[in-house]
C-alpha cells in the first residue's frame, strides 16, 4: 500500500469510528446491561462509566464529522484542481 495523504485520511477516520461505537456502547447499552444484571456494583458504576464516555463519545463523533470533510476537500481539491494540488505539495 501506497503511503498516500488519503490513506492516512482514512486510518484516522477508522480510529475515530472505533471510538464512537465503543464509546456509544457504554453510554447507551452499560446502563442497560448494569440494571438487568441486578449486580448493585455495576448499577453504582454506571454513573461514573456515563461521566467519562459521554463527553469522549462526543468527541469522537465530531472528530468523524471533521475528518469526513477533511477527506472530503481533499479529493475534491486533487480531482479538481490537481495542478494546483501539484505545486503545494512540491
Amino acid at each position: 500500500m501506497r503511503s498516500q495523504m488519503v490513506n492516512w485520511f482514512f486510518l484516522a477516520l477508522s480510529i475515530s469510528d472505533l471510538a464512537v461505537l465503543v464509546a456509544t456502547f457504554f453510554v447507551f447499552s452499560a446502563p442497560v446491561i448494569a440494571e438487568d444484571s441486578g449486580n448493585f456494583a455495576l448499577v453504582n458504576a454506571s454513573p461514573r462509566l456515563l461521566v467519562f464516555f459521554y463527553p469522549f463519545a462526543h468527541i469522537a463523533h465530531t472528530t468523524t464529522v471533521y475528518l469526513t470533510i477533511l477527506v472530503s476537500v481533499h479529493r475534491y481539491l486533487g480531482v479538481c484542481h490537481p495542478f494546483l494540488v501539484s505545486s503545494i505539495n512540491a
